[in-house]
């Protein structure tokens, strides 16, 4: 799990809500690492003044109450991100009231798959090993004419050949023409896979090896990913090849 959380962490801090929230990115950071590190006893109030914001060795949080002050700031901007581009995340962290001990868990999803109109890149969820469902909203993505579901929202099977493992998080791009996700294919490292929602033509992207949690951009020219192993966010252009970080 804590390759996902990382995962998720850098997906955060990346996002419009945290972006240019220096304090809340330290504040959310630490406790995120102390936690998977299992020092949970150093995070209190009392440390997160000093090694967050950096208060000196007088610091006393009865006089101080910067540390409660921040983590109300941060809490909102956790419930900004996952109200918006967090959504539709398979993890949460959170941060509950009356501790500075961050939460990780995994959204449960309902029996159907679902999207919010609200979102500007729609996400989409999987329906087994052999098929991607995916849904959108208000406008059919491939060349069945089947309506499914409730009203304004169809949903789209794309096969898979076989040898597929670990398929997770496909996203279609803001132009509705192209599938993205992640996965392996015969024992092979996990990469991310581009289907072309016209044809179904499936093939790799070049240079996003270790990556999952894949995202567009918003002229889908180029994708994000989060590397697993170097727990970093990239970007590539649709081709592939020039690997770069966000």
């Amino acid at each position: 799990m804590d390759s996902a959380v990382r995962a998720e962490l850098a997906l955060i801090l990346a996002s419009e809500p945290f972006r240019n929230a220096d304090s809340a990115r330290r504040f959310l950071t630490f406790v995120v690492e102390e936690k998977l590190a299992g020092r949970i006893g150093s995070i209190k109030e009392l440390v997160i003044g000093r090694e967050v914001f950096a208060r000196g060795g007088d610091f006393d949080p009865r006089i101080d109450p910067v540390a409660r002050i921040q983590a109300g700031k941060l809490r909102t901007r956790l419930k900004e991100y996952y109200d918006g581009p967090g959504m539709d995340a398979p993890l949460v962290i959170d941060m509950p009231k009356g501790t500075y001990v961050p939460e990780f868990r995994y959204q449960t999803r309902s029996s159907g798959p679902e999207i919010s109109l609200r979102r500007p890149i729609r996400r989409i969820l999987l329906t087994g090993a052999a098929a991607v469902a995916c849904v959108a909203s208000g406008y059919w993505l491939g060349r069945s004419d089947r309506h499914v579901g409730s009203a304004g929202t169809y949903q789209l099977s794309v096969p898979l050949p076989a040898g597929f493992t670990g398929v997770g998080w496909p996203v279609i791009s803001p132009d509705g023409r192209t599938l993205v996700f992640s996965g392996r294919r015969d024992g092979d490292v996990s990469r991310l896979w581009l289907v072309d929602l016209t044809s179904e033509a499936l093939r790799p992207v070049p240079g996003t090896e270790s990556g999952s949690y894949p995202f567009w951009s918003p002229d889908s020219r180029s994708i994000g990913f989060a590397d697993l192993d170097k727990r970093v966010l990239q970007k590539v252009p649709k081709e592939g090849e020039r690997r770069s970080g966000l």
